[in-house]
């Protein structure tokens, strides 16, 4: 080869450097351009052409470069050379500055392969308004464009994303080669668009056109990406038939498209007839059982290919690292850490990525963080990773320090990273924040994924937004089923179950279906309104989703029916359930306590442990509570007893306050008051709000006042205490105190709350709210109102106002009941306000509907313990069954008008 060099001619030299490129040769390369130098051959521009495609080849880019920059004679052919292998070693940002060199420096007019680099490169590099450039340039230096140049032009848009006008470009090519066809299925392949590569596939076969192995990779991704294993098995077919069944490139998409199908058996198919097996091919099998979530078996078989002598690639490193942390192999992780440091891979983008988020998984975050900091520039999907690590840990307070670190290095935050801090503000309460990043969601992203929407709306829910909550969903276009729950569990939580409702027709007439949560939700929701015709709707829906063997729906339906005094249908439900639990037999004994039958909640107590149910700490609450309501001391006292001695289970703090209130019911208030000294909590505002009734009701004006310092203490503004210990004050004449207190009550802000109540008459469901009167109202209802409260006076009633004469609001103006739909009921002086709300909302029963119609009462107004239910009398023509439900319990009236004193 030396002799050929010192005396052969220009090709026998440009042979000879082929020759080392093609076989890698890079030692006999160097020895071979030393020659040429001294031989004198190195003004051909043949010779330099080839020594530069030797260096490129051979893997030494930087000698390429030196040499191309030294040499004296470069013609075209010698810069798209250079061009082509600037593109091989990943320089394509080298490639436009050549390109433009060899025009302006060089002075060389570009052919179409010069035309056909540029466009790759920007291809590569996704330069769009470059290869846009390129494109003019192309018209204007009067190049036609075929199949060729059409093809380049093709690919180029299709990797910029821009396949409207790849589309355009292919439509008007006069002659489709298999190039053309392929750019643009691997185009519409890597914007995620599969379905329009199988009608690009089904064109190319009903014009007869031989597909190539890259279009059968294509296919395959789009089959795999579709979830289309039919139409993959097919492929392979054709691709047996066309004898491409030895394709390297075709097996490892093969084995893609089937284990992305969850077809693994093929895929391992493939696998064992593969005469070599590489890292692509364990890859392709191991990141589909990634996608598919199989974390535990996408490691098995990474262990199989270590079995086998494969070298992992850094692709597979990222899928095992992530597959570590999802099922927390911490010892397996940090092993693999180890192997990738000694790999030399760890500096990997991906790499660095996949390790944080697996010690991010583990709640390694102090690891986590190390390999962060060790990033020279960390990127979106860095920050991505320790922002989610952070968020799943409840770091909160770290996580927005990241966030903002995020924005101030101007890298835009992804759905992800918005999804999260949202998360995080929600978990601090930090409303003003949470507001400032949805601006930011609003500004960023045109349309926010469902996760992002969902995040939002629990982010103000959890600030006590719900307006901001309401009006975060109703722009939502995209809305699932947990959309759908956070807002109806929104409404439940804050007190508006009646809007529940209305929400929750709105999903049944959507596509979703709803799920447990969303019963629970509404379950609850008419409990909470006493709405039995809704709930017995609710059943029926449970029953058709196949929801009632769920243990915590059955106990919402049990305690749902039984807190709207539907007993028998609670029972009913309880005998037919095949297995109960305790909650349900608790809601059921709760549901008989609340109706006032002490002993059938007693007997219930007992038949649940016949039935081989044990009772727990909930079942002894409620019993506890039985007991206080049938004013069984001693009984209460056994149960409270017993429940450590002959069940095991500690009293806590909700049973102490059961046991506070029944001693205080029976005036045994020295031996209430001596139980805070044992409790084993810290005693809450329940408790000494049960002993101050008490004390009111048996007129124990100094206990009275130790409970008072004892309840503002905890909750300065507790309302309740103050008109609690006002009417003690003021039953004992003790004017001086009862003055000095309002203005404690001044000074605290401690002024009752609008309150609200729902009426159900038939099937319709009325909202009332107590709110500052406006001006006065004479419509149709006042007049009827008016007319049945002269009715009960002369039967006898005549309201109580000695007990509501210090119930004042701090703007001592009338007040009205207002419906959710407008409707206003007026009434004539604050003074029988107590008593006004009971009348509008039963008098609104009589007034409203016809004769004979049920009508169903629940309120949610701030009741104290001494609150007593009185009957009277109303004519004939009203009387109507009217249920009605308080703290106290359910009570129904046939022939009498029911009415219930409010203190705030």
């Amino acid at each position: 080869m030396h002799q050929a060099v010192e005396h052969g001619s220009k090709f026998s030299l440009s042979a000879a450097l082929k020759a080392c490129a093609r076989n890698g040769n890079l030692t006999e390369g160097r020895l071979l351009h030393d020659q040429v130098i001294r031989s004198g051959h190195d003004s051909n521009a043949v010779v330099g052409t080839s020594i530069v495609d030797m260096y490129a080849k051979c893997g030494s880019f930087g000698e390429a470069c030196r040499t191309f920059d030294t040499y004296p004679h470069r013609d075209l052919v010698s810069w798209n050379a250079f061009i082509s292998a600037c593109i091989d070693h990943n320089s394509c940002s080298l490639v436009l500055d050549c390109f433009r060199n060899m025009q302006q420096v060089a002075g060389f007019s570009p052919n179409k392969v010069s035309f056909g680099l540029a466009l790759k490169a920007c291809g590569v590099e996704n330069m769009l308004w470059q290869g846009r450039l390129v494109h003019e340039h192309i018209i204007r230096c009067g190049i036609v464009i075929d199949e060729t140049c059409g093809s380049s032009l093709i690919d180029m848009y299709a990797k910029c994303g821009d396949l409207d006008d790849a589309q355009t470009l292919f439509m008007t090519l006069p002659y489709k080669n298999v190039f053309a066809w392929g750019a643009l299925m691997a185009g519409y392949v890597q914007h995620g668009q599969g379905a329009a590569v199988l009608e690009l596939f089904e064109e190319m076969e009903s014009k007869a056109i031989r597909p190539s192995a890259a279009i059968y990779s294509c296919v395959l991704k789009a089959c795999g990406s579709l979830k289309h294993l039919e139409k993959g098995k097919l492929v392979h077919d054709q691709i047996m038939d066309h004898g491409l069944g030895s394709d390297q490139i075709i097996n490892n998409a093969l084995m893609d498209m089937y284990a992305k199908c969850g077809d693994f058996e093929e895929a391992f198919k493939v696998l064992d007839k593969l005469p070599h097996q590489n890292e692509w091919s364990w890859g392709a099998i191991i990141g589909g059982y990634m996608q598919r979530g199989c974390s535990l078996l996408a490691l098995e078989v990474f262990e199989k290919m270590q079995k086998r002598g494969v070298k992992p690639n850094k692709v597979i490193y990222s899928c095992v690292l992530k597959a570590c942390g999802d099922i927390g192999a911490t010892d397996e992780g940090r092993v693999l850490h180890q192997w990738i440091i000694v790999d030399s891979v760890e500096s990997n983008e991906e790499v660095y990525n996949s390790l944080i988020g697996m010690y991010a998984s583990f709640g390694s975050l102090a690891e986590a963080w190390k390999i962060f900091n060790t990033i020279s520039k960390a990127n979106a999907r860095s920050y991505d990773a320790m922002i989610v690590g952070y968020s799943r840990h409840g770091h909160s307070a770290s996580l927005l320090e990241l966030f903002e670190k995020v924005q101030r290095n101007g890298i835009k935050p992804s759905e992800a990273m918005f999804s999260c801090a949202v998360k995080a503000c929600g978990g601090l309460k930090a409303l003003i924040y949470g507001r400032s990043i949805h601006g930011q969601i609003v500004v960023n992203l045109a349309k926010p994924d469902v996760v992002l929407v969902n995040s939002l709306i629990d982010m103000y829910l959890s600030c006590g937004s719900l307006k901001e909550a309401e009006k975060v969903f109703d722009k939502s276009i995209t809305r699932d089923v947990v959309s759908w729950n956070s807002i109806l569990s929104g409404y439940t939580q804050n007190g508006h179950p009646s809007s529940a409702l209305k929400v929750f027709n709105k999903m049944l007439k959507s596509d979703l279906k709803p799920d447990r949560v969303t019963f629970l939700c509404m379950v609850k929701a008419c409990s909470s309104v006493g709405a039995l015709r809704e709930g017995r709707f609710m059943h029926d829906k449970i029953l058709e989703g196949g929801f009632e063997a769920d243990v915590a729906v059955r106990v919402s339906l049990v305690d749902m029916f039984a807190r709207c005094g539907s007993l028998l249908e609670a029972e009913k439900l309880l005998s037919g359930a095949a297995k109960c639990d305790t909650g349900a037999w608790a809601a059921l004994i709760a549901g008989y306590a609340q109706h006032g039958e002490c002993k059938v909640a007693r007997e219930r107590f007992h038949d649940m442990q016949m039935h081989g149910v044990m009772p727990d700490i909930a079942a002894f609450t409620v019993i506890l509570t039985s007991c206080c309501h049938a004013g069984e001391v001693e009984e209460g006292y056994w149960f409270f007893n017993a429940m450590k001695k002959e069940y095991g289970i500690t009293p806590k703090l909700e049973h102490f306050n059961c046991l506070i209130d029944l001693l205080g019911r029976a005036g045994r208030l020295s031996e209430a008051s001596q139980l805070f000294k044992i409790m084993p909590d810290f005693p809450d505002v329940m408790g000494w709000m049960s002993l101050l009734t008490a004390c009111k009701r048996y007129g124990d004006a100094e206990l009275g006042k130790e409970c008072v310092e004892e309840i503002l203490r905890i909750d300065p503004q507790n309302s309740a205490v103050f008109t609690l210990m006002s009417n003690t004050f003021a039953d004992g004449h003790m004017w001086e105190d009862a003055a000095g207190l309002e203005k404690l009550r001044s000074y605290a802000n401690a002024w009752k709350k609008p309150a609200t109540a729902w009426i159900q008459i038939e099937d319709q469901i009325h909202e009332f709210t107590l709110e500052k009167r406006a001006k006065a109202e004479d419509d149709l209802n006042s007049a009827r109102l008016k007319f049945l409260k002269k009715q009960m006076e002369k039967a006898g009633y005549i309201p109580k106002l000695d007990i509501v004469t210090m119930e004042k609001t701090k703007d001592e103006s009338d007040s009205f009941l207002k419906l959710n739909n407008g409707d206003e009921h007026a009434f004539n002086s604050f003074e029988e306000s107590g008593h006004a709300e009971a009348h509008a909302l039963v008098g609104f029963g009589h007034v409203k509907p016809l004769k004979g119609a049920t009508v169903r009462l629940a309120r949610v107004f701030y009741l104290s313990a001494s609150q007593k239910l009185e009957k009277f009398s109303t004519p004939k023509t009203n009387r109507k069954e009217i249920v009605l439900r308080n703290s106290y319990g359910i009570h129904f009236s046939s022939s009498h008008f029911v009415r219930s004193y409010c203190l705030f």
